[in-house]
């Protein structure tokens, strides 16, 4: 049995000295306290320099935070920067702020922050409304394909639900286009009521795991992979919706072919955690 996922201890929060500073930096500064991290990353797109520093500093002691604090200043483009940052810091996980829409002249390659969701080889939470005292996550949802990287997601949702003092996790199951093809979705007579070969699925799967004291809701999204868990995650108020990703990182070619973690960052809901499984040497 494959050990569950070590807790993040290396948070890298990527950061401008933009209006939405504080508020990243004190989500990141949440999620490091909720870990027990004692220190803290933040990588910055620009050239170093004293004055830079201080005002990066400046930003992340706002929030609160006195533990450890390594500021990685890259003279890069912004998605390059946190790349580069991420190896140095051997980090965990990545927080990074995105918008809900994107211009239309980003559409083709996608803004910074779905750069990164697309090429960081470890989890890459995306928040599109950061607060600086950080986000009560107290309604989580996860999307499933009942297989390893949804395992290795589940165990990571699970503890950050502990952590968190989270109260509700959902478990959404999207078919696919093999589901459809099999006929997954027709009804069975279950304990006296129809269910979906699907739901059972899910329900099978969902046993496997300790979620203590959570309020479990199943839900089945029929079509719609990637689109269907970001509209149920907007529809039904969630804090924060994992999406499982396999361990390869995505190529450009992915954003023509309708690979479901697109479809997810094309409608992005209020929050998302990409959770591609950290690779050895990432």
């Amino acid at each position: 049995m494959t050990p569950p996922p070590l807790p993040p201890k290396n948070i890298l929060v990527c950061l401008s000295t933009g209006p939405r500073a504080v508020a990243l930096a004190g989500e990141a500064a949440a999620l490091a306290r909720a870990y027990g991290a004692g220190s803290l990353h933040a990588v910055h797109a620009g050239a170093d320099s004293p004055a830079t520093r201080r005002q990066l500093e400046a930003i992340v002691r706002e929030t609160g935070w006195e533990g450890e604090l390594h500021l990685l200043l890259e003279d890069r483009k912004p998605a390059e920067a946190a790349l580069h940052a991420a190896r140095k810091a051997n980090a965990d996980l990545v927080v990074a702020g995105a918008l809900e829409k994107e211009k239309l002249t980003r559409e083709l390659f996608g803004s910074t922050a779905r750069q990164l969701a697309r090429k960081m080889p470890l989890p890459v939470m995306l928040l599109t409304n950061p607060r600086p005292e950080g986000t009560a996550y107290k309604r989580l949802g996860i999307s499933t394909q009942l297989d390893k990287p949804t395992r290795l997601a589940m165990e990571f949702t699970i503890d950050l639900a502990r952590r968190m003092g989270t109260g509700e996790l959902h478990l959404l199951r999207e078919s696919s286009y093999f589901d459809r093809a099999e006929k997954r979705w027709s009804p069975v007579q279950h304990g006296g009521t129809m269910t979906s070969t699907s739901l059972l699925e899910l329900q099978t799967f969902a046993e496997s795991f300790d979620f203590g004291t959570l309020k479990l809701t199943l839900a089945e999204l029929g079509e719609g992979e990637g689109f269907a868990a970001a509209d149920y995650g907007r529809t039904q108020h969630l804090d924060l919706l994992v999406y499982p990703s396999p361990p390869r990182t995505l190529t450009f070619w992915d954003r023509f072919f309708n690979h479901s973690i697109e479809l997810v960052l094309e409608h992005l809901p209020h929050a998302l955690l990409i959770h591609r499984p950290k690779q050895r040497g990432a």
